[in-house]
């Protein structure tokens, strides 16, 4: 009877069938502890009266109540892995958001050294161009030059002049 029981009910899906097609539980209706616990209460309650059938639905009811522990054990361990995936994640979140305010830190520091560089660098550049304006301003450019220069040229040629006449002119 035993092995007619092992060969008819090999799983859970035939467990599960052989249950719902003695009706111990209703069909489409999910297996839970309860109803797999109801089940062997019609078990006992004198409606199979054959050993091969009380056999053949303990044997059920052991493997799909072994089904639901697996479930509950494998259920249990994907929670336990999800919030240690979620803890690593947050982790993982608040390091690469550490980083992410450095990287801005540093940015923000190189734009603002190199705004100072480039307003140093126009500074001198200012400072240039006055330097230039005033030695224009002072130093006469040469057109300037050359028409100030013969003014003064000939000026101070026409004294010279007069001196040496002077100077002859002591001289005799």
């Amino acid at each position: 009877m035993v092995k007619d029981s092992q060969a008819a009910i090999r799983g859970p899906e035939s467990a599960k069938t052989w249950i719902i097609d003695n009706e111990l539980a209703i069909k489409g209706e999910c297996l839970t502890i309860g109803t797999l616990t109801t089940a062997l209460f019609q078990l006992c309650s004198g409606k199979f009266t054959q050993p091969k059938e009380m056999i053949s639905g303990i044997r059920a009811i052991a493997i799909c109540l072994e089904e639901l522990n697996q479930t509950r054990c494998t259920s249990d361990a994907l929670d336990t892995v999800k919030e240690q995936v979620e803890e690593v994640v947050k982790g993982a979140k608040e390091a690469i958001e550490g980083l992410v305010e450095e990287t801005k830190a540093v940015f923000k520091e190189m734009e603002s050294g190199y705004r100072k560089q480039k307003g140093e660098r126009g500074k001198d550049e200012v400072e240039r161009i006055i330097e230039k304006a005033v030695q224009s301003a002072t130093k006469p450019s040469y057109a300037q030059a050359l028409a100030n220069g013969s003014d003064s040229h000939t000026e101070s040629r026409d004294l010279q002049i007069k001196n040496d006449i002077k100077v002859r002119g002591q001289l005799q």
